[in-house]
């Protein structure tokens, strides 16, 4: 619907190919070099909490290494969430800070820094992993099932029955781990399509409109009762 119909969230695109991105399209992740890419190619972008939690980064290998293979095995749990929700969209390329930047070198994040506004603003769709502190939950959580409830309301001899539904998009946003960071804010203003994992729901917002799982095809209520 977004591609179809969305005139302004397809022209808010112009997208400069950055420089590393992971290509997803083969069994094995690998790491490729813009040089080598087409331009304007169509890649995702992930949001996402590092914590605490301990992983493989770019710069602490080889990165030739990478482009030969990026090692499944020892992924974060978001990190292979993304990689699957990516394919599952049809994206080729997902771009992630910890592997597409030289985490050891201070030139390359400064390089990197530069141009997040590029990367991010490029980006067809950014994945935000909102609620997990570091990378070892994932994307997806345990929901509760009884999530609406019917609302019988009488008047004189005529009923109405209404369903009653809890809509989390508000609060999932303002008590997720990735709310107060600074640089989270702007990854998920620039991309002109965010789909956000949260811990009730999965929320879709695009330049036109916000949907959930729970009310795929219209924007939130504006009644509330």
């Amino acid at each position: 619907q977004c591609m179809a119909s969305h005139e302004d969230c397809c022209s808010a695109q112009n997208p400069a190919t950055p420089t590393r991105l992971p290509f997803l399209k083969e069994d094995e992740t690998k790491l490729r070099l813009s040089g080598g890419l087409e331009s304007g190619v169509r890649y995702a972008t992930l949001s996402h909490c590092w914590g605490s939690h301990k992983f493989l980064t770019l710069g602490r290998v080889d990165p030739d290494a990478f482009r030969i293979r990026v090692p499944a095995e020892v992924l974060p749990k978001t990190f292979t969430d993304a990689i699957e929700i990516a394919r599952f969209l049809c994206i080729e390329y997902l771009w992630i800070d910890s592997f597409c930047i030289l985490q050891d070198d201070p030139r390359d994040w400064k390089r990197a820094s530069l141009s997040m506004t590029s990367v991010y603003g490029g980006s067809f769709v950014n994945l935000a992993a909102s609620r997990p502190i570091d990378g070892s939950a994932g994307c997806f959580f345990n929901r509760d099932t009884e999530w609406r409830c019917q609302i019988k309301v009488r008047s004189g001899e005529s009923s109405e029955t209404y369903d009653a539904i809890q809509y989390h998009y508000g609060n999932s946003l303002a008590t997720a781990p990735l709310a107060p960071q600074g640089w989270a804010i702007q990854e998920l203003l620039l991309p002109c399509r965010t789909l956000l994992f949260t811990r009730h729901e999965v929320f879709w917002e695009c330049d036109k409109l916000v949907v959930s799982a729970t009310l795929p095809n219209q924007d939130p209520p504006t009644t509330w009762i």
